[in-house]
């Protein structure tokens, strides 16, 4: 799982969410106020797809750094803006599992 939710997960997620809209958006000149709404429900659906009440909160939440990290970063280069979202969502990603993980433990315990 940890494997999966930091490294396969970011590298997956940032493709499909940042750069494949993002960039398509960038090539038909929209302007970044309207990329980053785009973005962020982009990257929320299908976590509220998947859970609906966490997912809204977790989508919304994560895709709007995602999304401003990535947009930010671009100006500077491509490969920057990929490398910042990746090593971002993958930090996130390990502290949502460290904190589940040390909740279930906790919660076994009592």
């Amino acid at each position: 799982m940890l494997l999966k939710g930091m490294i396969y997960g970011p590298l997956l997620e940032t493709l499909i969410f940042q750069i494949i809209p993002l960039e398509f958006a960038r090539f038909l000149n929209i302007p970044k106020r309207i990329q980053f709404p785009i973005g962020v429900l982009i990257f929320a659906y299908p976590h509220i797809a998947q859970n609906p009440l966490p997912g809204l909160v977790a989508g919304l939440f994560s895709g709007s750094f995602l999304v401003l990290t990535y947009l930010m970063r671009r100006d500077r280069s491509l490969e920057e803006s990929i490398l910042s979202t990746c090593i971002l969502h993958s930090v996130h990603n390990g502290y949502i599992i460290g904190m589940a993980t040390f909740w279930s433990e906790l919660s076994n315990q009592a």
